[in-house]
């Protein structure tokens, strides 16, 4: 045991030497990577980074994380994760570079001025400056456009500008010139443009939305007019790979819609003269203004005071709205509160000074701003009752009577029911049975003045009632006694509740067991009861003293229940109720003749074919029928393996035919066939025939 503890001690102390040491190096690289760029003016910063975003150095081989408003120099490759976004701000503040989910680029800092390397993802450049952007060994010169980069999926780059213009210096010398108007694809053989004839003028790309989520068309598309503009669509997703139609409400060069919340990709298709058309993909954040949420009271409440109990009121601020006040007023209109409170929104508890009995009307109000303008968001508004303090008493029990005697098969047979005056302001109840051999509990929760139970043991027991209203509960009060004859022999039942019982016949039926009484002179009966349409059966006699077959109408759910009888016909013993799904065993399904893709099989020349199929799970064996062209059946076998070998067929057409069989002979529904074609250059001889000469 010593050993042990030692060699866990040493396993510690080795594994955290391990992890300062790591620490140490990578704090030591930071220190030397720092060190090394004194020398060299940082070029632009980190602004903000949703997740994961990581640099690395030049000739460095290992990625660095990233956080917001650190320094970023030439020669630096910039990367995000699947789900990371970051924006870059060059020192001028008026260069801002957008990175989008698995995104790479380079920062370059050269003679003639800062430049941008794009190697992969989807990345959005505002330059008012000289900024350069490099891609696929061309030159972009920005002239202060905004314009955004992507992978095509033959790894081509595309190349939309948003707004200014851009030239684009291909690897042949050549320059073109791409504007707002079109979209550029750049490769190894140029740069290849495509004029966008929507021209989209509202959202602007990249614009932050703040929109109303109970509006139903909520943003406004409009792009530059055109005539004979037919099936236009707007189509909407989370990414630009999934973009997909969105309902919408026509305006003039316009439509309506709704985004989702969060960032948003979308673009307008249409048809113009038969020729499919669309605009540019953009992209959007859509922020929606929720308003505060009242929590308590509820809707309809009804809250009962008391000296020592207070109306309080909880909300939330989904929104984040700023200066929350709250009002009540007597009046749904609050053109009068006589509560009108501003709340810290830290907090989201406040209580409220009402103490005369009423209706009574709150509602919270929040501010946010929108476009600069500060606009108010009000919650929904709440109606709540202040009513007398009242106390929930526990009901007047009225059955059974105290003092009840019965025994388990009348209880079985008529069932025992509980019964109590109802109380004035209970919701519900709760009924308590209480075992008073054994101290056991059990509770029932009902709405009704009554409750019925059908399985109780032999004992002596006690019950009560307790009056219940939302979170309050009255007092236990009056306890009623009764006592279940203790005389009956239980029957020991050998089946428990299960899912489904299987039956293999043609016909619904199920076999049920006990254990035998060992008493002499005893008889039993059954019954059983469908679940669904409480189609039940009267008591049968059971032919065998443990077990019976018992026939049922159809597959369903069931109940059963067997009960012994003496010489005198009085029950003496009951077992419990049996529950269970009867349905028929499912058939095998049939096996797939090999090769699945090949309608007919081939024979060989010596008219010999070989059949292969799929193994079927549980089957036993498997029936193959061979049947000639006037459907005349040719052979007929069992066999247990998934192959067979047909040998000496005469030329001709055939079609096999295969059925499982399971482990109690059922034969699968339905049959895999596949015609077997047998050519004429078959080297079966056919029969001489005696005395027949051919001139």
């Amino acid at each position: 045991m010593r050993s042990q503890l030692t060699r866990i001690l040493i396993a510690i102390i080795f594994s955290g030497l391990i992890w300062f040491s790591t620490e140490a190096w990578y704090s030591t690289q930071k220190k030397v990577y720092s060190k090394s760029n004194k020398q060299t003016d940082a070029i632009a910063r980190l602004k903000s980074h949703t997740n994961e975003v990581q640099r690395k150095p030049v000739a460095r081989v290992i990625w660095q994380d990233l956080s917001s408003n650190e320094l970023l120099y030439s020669g630096e490759s910039i990367r995000t994760s699947n789900n990371g976004y970051a924006k870059i701000a060059f020192n001028d503040d008026n260069t801002v570079v957008e990175l989008e989910p698995q995104s790479m680029i380079i920062l370059e800092r050269a003679s003639d001025g800062l430049s941008l390397n794009y190697l992969e993802g989807q990345v959005v450049v505002e330059n008012n400056s000289n900024l350069k952007v490099k891609a696929n060994n061309q030159t972009i010169d920005m002239n202060k456009a905004k314009l955004s980069l992507s992978k095509s999926k033959d790894n081509n780059i595309n190349l939309d500008i948003f707004s200014g213009q851009a030239t684009v210096k291909d690897n042949t010398g050549k320059n073109v010139r791409l504007d707002s108007t079109t979209s550029g694809e750049l490769s190894d053989k140029g740069v290849k443009t495509q004029k966008k004839l929507l021209q989209i003028i509202q959202p602007k790309h990249s614009e932050s939305l703040s929109l109303h989520p109970s509006i139903k068309h909520n943003v406004v598309v409009k792009w530059k007019s055109i005539k004979n503009l037919t099936n236009l669509k707007v189509l909407v997703g989370k990414d630009r790979q999934s973009l997909s139609p969105v309902g919408h409400k026509f305006l003039k060069n316009g439509l309506m819609t709704k985004f989702p919340n969060g960032k948003v990709y979308w673009k307008v298709v249409g048809k113009h003269k038969n020729i499919d058309v669309e605009s540019k993909i953009y992209t959007n954040t859509v922020n929606y203004l929720l308003p505060p949420e009242v929590i308590h009271p509820l809707q309809e409440a009804q809250i009962s005071l008391s000296q020592s109990s207070k109306v309080y009121t909880s909300w939330i601020n989904p929104g984040s709205m700023e200066r929350l006040y709250l009002e009540v007023s007597k009046k749904p209109d609050f053109k009068s509160p006589f509560i009108k409170q501003y709340l810290n929104q830290q907090d989201s508890l406040q209580d409220l000074n009402i103490n005369n009995k009423g209706s009574y009307y709150l509602r919270i109000t929040g501010f946010t701003q929108v476009n600069k303008n500060w606009e108010a968001l009000r919650s929904e508004t709440v109606r709540f009752y202040v009513i007398e303090p009242t106390v929930l008493k526990s009901p007047d029990l009225i059955a059974p009577i105290n003092n009840y005697s019965t025994n388990s098969a009348e209880i079985f047979k008529n069932k025992l029911s509980f019964n109590w005056k109802p109380e004035k302001i209970a919701k519900s109840y709760e009924l308590i049975l209480r075992d008073t051999t054994t101290n056991a509990i059990q509770k029932f929760q009902t709405p009704s003045t009554n409750f019925t139970l059908a399985d109780i043991k032999s004992g002596n027991y006690e019950w009560t009632v307790i009056s219940v209203n939302g979170d309050q509960k009255s007092a236990y009060e009056t306890w009623n006694s009764f006592k279940v004859d203790n005389k009956s022999i239980a029957l020991s039942w050998n089946m428990k509740n299960t899912d489904t019982l299987w039956y293999i016949t043609k016909s619904p039926n199920v076999n049920l067991k006990w254990t035998p009484l060992s008493l002499k002179k005893i008889k039993y009966e059954i019954t059983w009861q469908n679940n669904s349409s409480k189609q039940s059966q009267e008591w049968i006699a059971a032919k065998s003293p443990s077990n019976h077959k018992l026939n049922l109408p159809k597959d369903d759910n069931y109940s059963f229940r067997v009960r012994g009888l003496n010489s005198k016909g009085k029950v003496v013993a009951m077992s419990p109720v049996f529950t269970a799904n009867v349905k028929m065993l499912p058939l095998l399904s049939e096996p797939k003749i090999l090769p699945e893709n090949e309608s007919i099989i081939q024979s060989n020349a010596s008219g010999e074919v070989y059949i292969n199929w799929t193994k079927i799970d549980k089957a036993k064996e498997y029936e193959l029928t061979l049947i000639n062209s006037d459907g005349t059946k040719v052979t007929s076998s069992l066999t247990n393996q998934t192959e067979k070998t047909l040998k000496g067929l005469k030329p001709g057409s055939y079609t096999v035919k295969i059925k499982t069989v399971d482990s109690f002979n059922r034969s699968s529904e339905k049959t895999a066939e596949k015609q077997i074609n047998v050519p004429d250059l078959s080297n079966i001889t056919p029969p001489k025939l005696k005395g027949i000469s051919v001139q």
